[in-house]
């Protein structure tokens, strides 16, 4: 299926794909829940615009190309900021345009979430040596 999108947890319980008929179950020391990754058929443009996948419905309409539905449960009582992170494989270059988008975009989920936020784009590795901070 080429509007599948495969990943995993790390440290890995397997592989995961997007549109799953049903969320993911996960378990670690912190806190037990269920994750569904949704993705766009991006290399097939007729598809996607025929709405024709698993949640095309949801995604009618929208211009995201994915979203992670995540529903989690603690197992103890949290007396800290509950912090969440995402981690690309490896360094994106950027244009300028995409740069100050992006910019802006950081800046306004600053406003709602508030100075913790904290967003890079990480290290080129074309430039300086490492190691090299992943964006």
């Amino acid at each position: 299926q080429d509007h599948v999108l495969q990943g995993t947890f790390v440290p890995s319980t397997g592989m995961l794909e997007s549109n799953a008929a049903q969320a993911y179950a996960f378990e670690n020391e912190n806190c037990t829940g269920c994750v569904l990754p949704l993705h766009r058929p991006t290399t097939n443009a007729a598809l996607d615009k025929s709405c024709q996948y698993p949640y095309g419905d949801h995604f009618k309409g929208k211009k995201r190309l994915w979203e992670v539905r995540l529903q989690f449960k603690v197992k103890r009582d949290v007396d800290a900021p509950l912090r969440f992170g995402i981690e690309l494989e490896g360094y994106v270059p950027l244009g300028a345009a995409a740069r100050r988008m992006m910019g802006v975009t950081v800046a306004a989920l600053r406003q709602v979430a508030g100075k913790d936020l904290y967003h890079s784009v990480g290290d080129d590795p074309k430039v300086g040596a490492g190691p090299h901070e992943k964006p």
